[in-house]
């Protein structure tokens, strides 16, 4: 069963963005960088970061599922009208990918490789 695991939220300032969640959700931060905030919140099982990509009405909030085979997944979304917006990648120890549903909604996928 698909679990939402991961978020990437758009930002037009990703350092107010992380001091605001922090203050209201209760999110545990991390900086890697400029402008590479990520975040963790350990009761809800869920982590993430903020993107600078921020446009309005465009592809906000972009929540990620675990999968078991995310090669599979995108084979069953391209067969039911999905449109693969980010193919397969390897980032660090996971593949990820993006697609579009026949409704337009953006969603990401992922399992560890």
């Amino acid at each position: 069963m698909p679990k939402l695991t991961y978020l990437e939220i758009p930002s037009r300032d990703v350092a107010q963005s992380a001091a605001f969640y922090a203050a209201v959700l209760g999110w545990t931060l991390d900086e890697r960088g400029p402008g590479d905030i990520r975040f963790s919140d350990d009761d809800a099982h869920l982590i993430g970061r903020w993107r600078r990509e921020y446009e309005a009405g465009k592809d906000n909030v972009v929540a990620y599922y675990t999968v078991p085979d995310v090669a599979a997944a995108l084979a069953r979304a391209t067969l039911l009208g999905g449109e693969i917006v980010l193919p397969r990648t390897a980032e660090g120890d996971t593949l990820i990918a993006r697609l579009r549903d026949p409704s337009g909604n953006l969603i990401g996928i992922w399992q560890f490789a």
